[in-house]
């Protein structure tokens, strides 16, 4: 009986125990900044052009989010309110400021097409400068000679 009640009570807490989530480590709360800015192509040769293009910056924004897990292999990060821009190579969905990337083991972040668009202007990328800090880099282009660029960074807060 004596038996029987131990092997009952090895059974219960084995199934009780949580595996630990790898992903875990990334989450929390984050102080993220996002440096939103246009840039311009122009074959003008004026001193404020580099290489043809210049940069205007619109907007720079902070917000407090938390990181968190969603699905298996993904994580879900808020950097800002609003929408970066239309995605027309899926279903012309908007592409909003929370992404939603695959993260690996190491604290890289991957964006896959078509959910996050790329080639010619549009790139998305993205990693972890150790747990506690998220640097995330997002170009996006709809018009032609013209891109917006998006610096994110995140620092844990907690």
């Amino acid at each position: 009986m004596r038996n029987l009640f131990c092997f009952i009570l090895l059974a219960a807490f084995m199934v009780s125990c949580k595996e630990a989530d790898w992903r875990e480590p990334y989450t929390g709360t984050f102080d993220f900044m996002c440096r939103a800015s246009t840039m311009t192509m122009s074959y003008d040769s004026l001193p404020d052009f580099i290489d043809g293009w210049k940069e205007m910056y619109i907007d720079t924004s902070y917000m407090t989010s938390d990181v968190v897990m969603a699905n298996s292999d993904r994580i879900r990060i808020q950097f800002g309110d609003g929408n970066i821009g239309t995605n027309v190579d899926n279903g012309n969905t908007p592409i909003s400021m929370i992404v939603n990337p695959i993260i690996k083991e190491n604290g890289e972040l991957e964006f896959p097409y078509p959910e996050y668009p790329s080639g010619g202007f549009n790139s998305f990328t993205g990693n972890y400068i150790s747990t506690d800090t998220i640097v995330i880099s997002i170009k996006y282009g709809y018009l032609m000679g013209s891109y917006n660029k998006y610096h994110i960074i995140g620092v844990r807060t907690r």
